[in-house]
């Protein structure tokens, strides 16, 4: 065992974080036998959940999706190292995602697909489809196997279980209850998820702010240390934690993820009604700002703890992702069972954004791989067929994503900055497409390939 200022692992926290994994399961069972209860096993369901889901629980997978353990184990420590100016990002998401939810959202939901890219063939040809499909596979198994890495530094830190064996163990389970689940498991899971990462955060930040000696002081030592926002309008777009860098590549990230990427895309079109989908995602708009908030506040909390013995330099952690974990176990520890709870959270994060990735993949290798081979020898591809190839490649996706998390321990930078980073050289350039598509009606394909009948459809 770990142990950090007298404070270990205890068998409540290993309950409790049992209990979370175990629930996660049994979503996915839940749903699995719920298809074969009502004969509605079929890749549509599974994909999309047959287009009959509600809007609150997909408002909430729409945060838990992206709300990766990345981000709960890298903006607290960018706040604590760089300062608060990490918050306004929350002020660039606002009008990135309400561009999404009046101006891209409904055009890729009144065409009901399953690949979202499938609208870059109809609006320009086959050729930006399938380099959309292929950017999109890159982007998230980057991310995926990032998102995987990042708990599993939590929990080696806080227990001293191998990071190799807690990769394994999130692998498995979000391979087990998507690939049977399908997209209801995951939106499902990822509610329960969010709503747990939400209340870790909340109480890690009044406990720690107690410690610190009460909120005053916590924000009188950082404004002695200038980690309270403050607006740098340096337009050099090479200065990283700038007003500009933040509200306007932060917040194009964002609109990244939630107009360009087919995760979400596809979520939008598995909502029941247009005016459901718009709602979730304003609803996510608002959630990501309060989340974005409470991990900058953790920042803060962090530097008035750590100000007098920075951890790093007292080789207490070895890196920086291990730095969250640490604050849990200083402030928490004592408490029996409220470690796990957070270690809970911290692999809710991970599982959701694991389950995301794996469900999207399975419907763009479906739509783009599976049944273009199918045409091409001619043969029929049954529904039943179509079922169980889903499954499969839920199976397949999240071994590979279990493969790919090994290898990030060697990228040398904390996985917050790898899949920020990767997002935008990789995602923005699909947005990017999208959006001449949406907006600009005179970019086309030099050889155009859509029926003459779709080309209004894709533009209202």
């Amino acid at each position: 065992m770990s142990v950090m200022d007298g404070a270990s692992f205890l068998w409540q926290d290993y309950l409790i974080f049992s209990l979370m994994l175990i629930v996660s399961s049994l979503i996915g069972v839940f749903f699995a036998l719920r298809n074969l209860k009502r004969k509605e096993g079929s890749s549509d369901e599974m994909l999309t959940g047959s287009r009959r889901l509600s809007a609150l629980p997909v408002s909430l997978s729409l945060v838990a999706s992206f709300a990766s353990a990345s981000s709960l184990l890298g903006i607290p420590v960018q706040v604590y190292t760089q300062g608060g100016n990490q918050i306004i990002w929350a002020v660039g998401i606002i009008p990135c995602l309400l561009i999404v939810a009046f101006f891209i959202m409904p055009i890729f939901y009144r065409l009901r697909l399953t690949n979202a890219y499938e609208y870059l063939e109809l609006r320009f040809n086959k050729t930006i489809r399938t380099i959309g499909s292929v950017a999109f596979s890159f982007i998230i198994l980057i991310y995926m196997a990032a998102a995987l890495y990042g708990p599993a530094v939590a929990l080696s830190q806080v227990t001293g279980l191998s990071r190799d064996i807690s990769m394994l163990m999130i692998g498995l389970v979000c391979t087990f209850y998507t690939s049977i689940g399908g997209i209801r498991a995951v939106v499902w899971t990822d509610a329960f998820q969010i709503l747990l990462v939400f209340a870790c955060s909340v109480l890690v930040i009044a406990k720690g702010a107690f410690d610190a000696g009460g909120w005053t002081r916590v924000w009188d030592l950082a404004g002695r240390g200038s980690r309270l926002p403050y607006l740098d309008m340096n337009p050099d777009p090479f200065l990283p934690h700038t007003f500009w860098t933040f509200a306007i590549g932060g917040g194009l990230n964002i609109m990244t993820v939630y107009g360009g990427n087919q995760a979400n895309l596809q979520r939008y079109g598995s909502v029941r009604t247009l005016g459901e989908a718009r709602g979730a995602l304003l609803a996510c708009m608002v959630m990501w700002v309060i989340y974005i908030s409470l991990q900058c506040v953790l920042g803060l909390v962090m530097y008035a703890l750590f100000l007098t013995c920075d951890p790093l330099e007292a080789g207490t952690v070895s890196r920086k992702d291990q730095l969250v974990p640490l604050l849990v176990m200083q402030t928490l520890g004592a408490w029996p069972g409220l470690p796990g709870f957070f270690v809970a959270s911290i692999f809710s994060a991970s599982i959701s954004t694991v389950s995301t990735g794996i469900n999207s993949l399975a419907a763009v290798t479906l739509e783009d791989v599976v049944k273009p081979t199918y045409r091409w020898m001619k043969a029929d591809l049954s529904e039943k067929a179509s079922y169980r190839i889903t499954v499969a490649l839920g199976l397949v996706f999240g071994l590979l994503t279990v493969g790919l998390g090994f290898a990030v321990d060697s990228l040398g930078e904390t996985a917050f900055l790898i899949t920020f980073n990767v997002f935008g050289m990789v995602g923005s350039p699909v947005l990017g497409v999208i959006i001449n598509g949406v907006f600009i009606r005179f970019v086309n394909s030099w050889v155009s390939h859509h029926q003459p009948d779709l080309y209004p459809v894709c533009q209202q």
